[in-house]
């Protein structure tokens, strides 16, 4: 479950949340009715070196943004 969902963004059929107290971004897709972790391991910190987005280090993540292209 989410603890302290923030900061949120809709792209194409999918709202993405920051879940701030989890240390995670979580995707919710309309379409298929799902929750899932798109990024964030859970443990709170800094570590850019890593290049898989699931297993990152984030701090309390508190907004989601997008470019007009989706990126």
């Amino acid at each position: 479950s989410m603890n302290n969902p923030s900061g949120m963004a809709f792209f194409g059929t999918r709202l993405w949340i920051a879940d701030t107290l989890n240390n995670r971004i979580r995707l919710y897709d309309f379409n298929t009715n799902t929750l899932t972790t798109a990024c964030g391991s859970g443990i709170a910190g800094y570590n850019p070196s890593l290049a898989n987005c699931t297993t990152v280090f984030l701090f309390s993540p508190t907004d989601v943004a997008f470019d007009p292209t989706g990126n």
